[in-house]
């Protein structure tokens, strides 16, 4: 049998370990918890970087409670945005519809209405007599329907208005004297005001008519006397418009947001567009279709002036 040795050079016998590869020499390499490390040197780790990942955590906490309270709030302002936008909508509505109901004088005739029997119309011809024969038990009155709470509380936001700057009041003020215009308004269409001069500016060549101060006491002229009533009418959509051209020329002078530039202009083009309607429908006598027309864009103005108010308080005093 033959038979192999295996020799090995001096310099690779040295350079091989003493000990067998199972030594527990050997396996502590591989045990991290005997790693040549300083035992305090985790604890500095820890100390240095412990606070770091609190913060981190509680940050992500807050971010995760500002979203969902975000998120539930801007749910809560789209009901809340949808139903007034709802409210003043049936506002709107309720008041176009009340000033052709004026304008056609089919409205403040019969005071009494029942929900449930008015809707069904008479259906024989005793029952139409019937209801002439009421009908004509009326007075055609209560020509008065404007509120004057509305008008104080126009004068109770001037009023507050004084700490505002200058853009902030000239708005409130013009905001406030369209309020009063669109009154006055009412007072013509009220007393068929509109019928009693038809040329424009003049009223029957004149400037101021001789019959503006007829009635005694001279109070009741301002609310009825239809002289009056348009004079003052006249009066105080020139001043509006007068106003509101001031305020765009002061608006154009002030670096204001693209919302707020957007709603100034377009009251300025609104008030353009009363104008021309005031001043068809007076020269026409009063036709339904440009009168109600007329009234329904006060009530656009108006809106328009408030949008205007409302983008100024965004910005930063």
């Amino acid at each position: 049998m033959m038979s192999f040795s295996l020799r090995i050079p001096m310099a690779a016998a040295r350079s091989l370990p003493t000990k067998c590869w199972n030594c527990s020499s050997l396996r502590s390499f591989h045990n991290p918890s005997q790693r040549s490390v300083p035992p305090n040197r985790f604890l500095q780790w820890r100390r240095t970087f412990q606070p770091k990942v609190n913060e981190i955590q509680c940050k992500r906490v807050q971010h995760t409670i500002t979203a969902q309270a975000s998120q539930g709030r801007t749910r809560s302002e789209k009901i809340v945005g949808g139903w007034l936008l709802t409210c003043c909508g049936m506002t709107a509505g309720a008041v176009v519809l009340g000033g052709v109901t004026r304008l056609t004088e089919s409205g403040l005739s019969m005071t009494d209405w029942h929900l449930v029997k008015g809707m069904k119309p008479p259906s024989s011809q005793e029952e139409w007599i019937a209801e002439f024969e009421r009908y004509k038990e009326f007075l055609n009155s209560n020509r008065y329907s404007c509120s004057l709470i509305q008008g104080l509380l126009g004068w109770f936001m001037i009023v507050n208005s004084k700490t505002l700057p200058l853009l902030r009041k000239c708005a409130h003020g013009s905001m406030a004297l369209i309020f009063t215009t669109a009154l006055s308004g009412a007072f013509v269409a009220g007393l068929d005001a509109g019928l009693v001069y038809n040329s424009f500016p003049k009223m029957a060549d004149r400037w101021i008519p001789s019959d503006i101060m007829n009635f005694s006491p001279k109070w009741k002229n301002i609310f009825e006397n239809p002289t009056t009533v348009q004079f003052n009418h006249r009066i105080l959509g020139v001043s509006t418009a007068s106003a509101v051209t001031a305020l765009w020329i002061l608006a154009r002078r002030v670096p204001l947001p693209a919302r707020a530039s957007l709603a100034m202009n377009c009251m300025l083009g609104m008030v353009a567009v009363q104008i021309t309607l005031g001043i068809s429908t007076l020269l026409l006598y009063v036709p339904t279709s440009l009168a109600a027309a007329h009234q329904s864009g006060s009530l656009t103005l108006l809106s328009i002036a408030l949008w205007f108010a409302h983008e100024l308080r965004k910005i930063p005093k």
